[in-house]
This record gives structure tokens, C-alpha cells and sequence, in this order.
């Protein structure tokens, strides 16, 4: 446990998803934990006790206490931890990585004063129900509205989480902090090599889970007419979902199978491999109205290794990418825009060139981490009193 330093914050930070687990949440919450740890006086994180936790957690710089088993269950677990560690540890505030965690936290007090709950929203939590209908939907909607209205503050990642989290609480304070990412992990980097590359022949890369949601079939559905167009194009899919069988199949259907490889689930540690080799990167979500894609952390990522983006114009997207400067917005699921805008890219090196370039300064000069991180603080310590 770290000394607190004089006016330095004391910290719990609960997250529900974390590494090893994989995903742009577990990364956010990684990179935010890293940060805010460095500048408070005590920091600590609860996340689940999940297979290989203990080995990741040993290579950290900050303290995390793994408690229970269960995802379901972890708001209860991380409750009980932080009332049991009242008396010895009265933390300033609580930040939550998912709103549902804070279910119980805001019972917290140090002495006569509550314990200030601070909630970062990232878009598809907003609108998850496990429930279909009837009774228990109603429920579980008016429990969201009850926890996130009894937050002292809510961190929104884009503007379409920001008007959401607005509509569920529209008595608590929603400030937008951008998410970012790390220009000195995602870098342009020439040297590496690309085993999938022919002489001449431009690449597509799309990395996410292969879930429908994601709509990695319509880039394969895209294929054909940008080839067409532009000559040897290949795709390269990074990720591993329950729609890998069936995109497999597409790829066939197609007939562009031997143009699309699958090179199954990478690392956080390797994706800037991955997005060196490409020419372009593109991922075009879906969406529904309980489900969203809340930002994208992808395209800031592939933007920062000089990589211009397509995306489509759904959820907190538009908040990724900038239109026709970093990149190109696309309608959700027209085939027809998508394999235009890559054709665009592809077509024209200058403007792939102008687009990488905008994008990396725009990740350099605002979009990245360390930004997040004061600007997190920054209003943590307005809740608290703190200078």
C-alpha cells in the first residue's frame, strides 16, 4: 500500500473487466489504473479472480485484490472488500469502470460524510439487458436509472454515451473524456515484417471480436468490388468470436477465401504489429438499441501507427473518427459505402498519407492516456474537495 502524500487522493478504483481478460475496456481500465495509481496516495483496484490474474498482477506497479469468482457477483465482492477496509483505508472516492459496481458502494461513508462514487460510462452498458421483456426488464432498467442517478459524477467516453447516460440520469453531471491510447506503444514502424504481403498487393486489417455485432462479414461482403477495383487486396482478420465458422463460410460464398486470412486472437502487445501491416484499417459495427459500439479504441490505435481508418456512422464512432480527414464514416451495413471508401484509400497514397498523418498528431496532441488521466483526476478531486 502506498503513503499518502500530502493532498494526494486516496483511490479505489472497481472494475468488472481487467487483463489477462482481453478487450478495449480491460485496456482502458489497465491504462487508467497505471496512471492514477502514479499520482495518488494510496491506489487500489478490485477485479475479479479470474485464471491467470495473480501471474498478471505480479507485474504491476500498483496494488489489486482479486475478490470472487463470478462477473455477476463482483459489485457484492468488491462492496464487502472496501467496507471491511474502511476503518484502515478511508478512501476518498470510488471510481467505477461499469456502473454496476457502485450497486452498494455509495452506502460507503467516511465518518459522517459519504464516500463520493464516480461512474465511467462506455455505451453498450447504457443499454444491455439480460432481460427480455415483462417485469424483470422494467426492474432492471429502473436499477440502472437508481445507480447511475445516485452517482456523484459520470465519465462518458464519446458524445453518443454522453447523450445516452444523460437520458438514464439527467440530474448527474456527465462530463465526455475521450478515450485515447498510447503513441509510444502504437507507432508507424517500418521494419516490420508482413508475412502475408505479395509484391504489389494492399492490405485491409480488421482487428475486434468476431461477434455479428462487429460486422466483419460486411468487409468480406466489400471484398469482391474492391478488388475489382483496385487489383490484389487482401484481408486480414485478427480476432477469434462465435462468428469465425460462419465468416469462414462468407469468405467461401465469395469466392474470396484464399484473399482473407484469419489469424485468430492478438495480444494487446502485438497489435501494433498488425496495424503496421496494413494499409488500411477498417471496422464497420452494427448497432441496435441494446447495443453499441461506444467509441473504438481500434481506430485512435491504427490512426497512431499512421493507418487511416473506415468506420461506420453508429454509436460513438463519429467521436473516433474525423470524416474525411482521418479517415472515412460509412453508412451501417451499405456494402456499396464501405468498398468505396476503401477503394478511396487505396487508390490515392497521398490521401492515405494525409489521413495516418492527421491521425497520429491528433492522437499525439489530445487523444491519448495520459490526457484521460488529468482530466479523470481533475474531477475526482472536485467530488472531494481535493487541490
Amino acid at each position: 500500500m502506498n503513503e499518502r502524500r500530502q493532498g494526494a487522493m486516496r483511490l479505489a478504483m472497481i472494475t468488472q473487466d481487467f487483463p489477462p481478460d482481453i478487450g478495449g475496456t480491460q485496456r482502458y481500465a489497465l491504462e487508467l489504473a497505471n496512471r492514477l495509481a502514479a499520482s495518488c496516495g494510496d491506489f487500489l483496484l478490485l477485479a475479479p479472480d479470474i485464471p491467470g490474474g495473480s501471474s498478471f498482477d505480479a507485474e504491476l506497479d500498483f496494488e489489486v485484490q482479486r475478490v470472487g469468482g463470478s462477473y455477476n457477483l463482483h459489485w457484492y465482492h468488491a462492496y464487502r472488500r472496501l467496507s471491511n477496509l474502511r476503518a484502515t483505508r478511508p478512501f476518498d472516492a470510488v471510481l467505477h469502470i461499469q456502473w454496476s459496481t457502485a450497486l452498494l458502494t455509495n452506502r460507503l461513508r467516511n465518518g459522517s460524510r459519504p464516500i463520493p462514487n464516480v461512474i465511467i460510462a462506455h455505451g453498450r452498458e447504457l443499454l444491455f439487458n439480460p432481460f427480455s421483456g415483462g417485469p424483470l426488464n422494467a426492474a432492471y432498467q429502473a436499477l440502472r436509472r437508481s445507480v447511475l442517478s445516485r452517482s456523484a459524477a459520470i465519465v462518458a467516453i464519446s458524445d453518443q454515451t454522453a447523450t445516452i447516460a444523460r437520458r438514464l440520469a439527467a440530474a448527474t453531471p456527465v462530463t465526455i473524456v475521450y478515450n485515447g491510447t498510447d503513441p509510444e506503444k502504437m507507432k508507424p514502424d517500418p521494419s516490420v515484417a508482413n508475412p502475408f504481403r505479395r509484391p504489389g498487393q494492399r492490405i485491409i486489417l480488421s482487428m475486434s471480436r468476431l461477434v455479428y455485432r462487429k460486422g466483419v462479414d460486411l468487409l468480406i461482403r466489400a471484398l469482391p468490388a474492391v478488388r475489382a477495383r483496385v487489383g490484389d487486396v487482401r484481408l486480414l482478420v485478427a480476432g477469434a468470436g462465435p462468428e469465425e465458422a460462419a465468416l469462414h463460410e462468407l469468405a467461401n460464398e465469395t469466392e474470396v477465401r484464399a484473399h482473407v486470412d484469419f489469424v485468430g486472437a492478438t495480444p494487446p502487445e502485438e497489435a501494433a504489429r498488425y496495424y503496421n501491416m496494413c494499409d488500411v484499417f477498417a471496422m464497420c459495427a452494427r448497432e441496435s438499441h441494446t447495443d453499441i459500439e461506444g467509441f473504438g479504441l481500434v481506430y485512435l490505435e491504427a490512426n497512431a501507427c499512421l493507418k487511416p481508418v473506415v468506420g461506420s456512422r453508429v454509436g460513438g464512432v463519429p467521436s473516433a473518427i474525423v470524416d474525411g480527414e482521418t479517415g472515412f464514416l460509412v453508412d451501417a451495413e451499405d456494402v456499396g459505402q464501405i468498398s468505396d471508401a476503401l477503394s478511396r484509400i487505396l487508390l490515392d497514397d497521398e490521401l492515405a498519407r494525409r489521413m495516418g498523418e492527421a491521425g497520429r498528431r491528433r492522437v499525439v496532441e489530445y487523444y491519448n492516456w495520459d490526457r484521460i488521466h488529468d482530466e479523470v483526476l481533475a474531477l475526482l478531486k472536485s467530488k472531494t474537495s481535493l487541490p
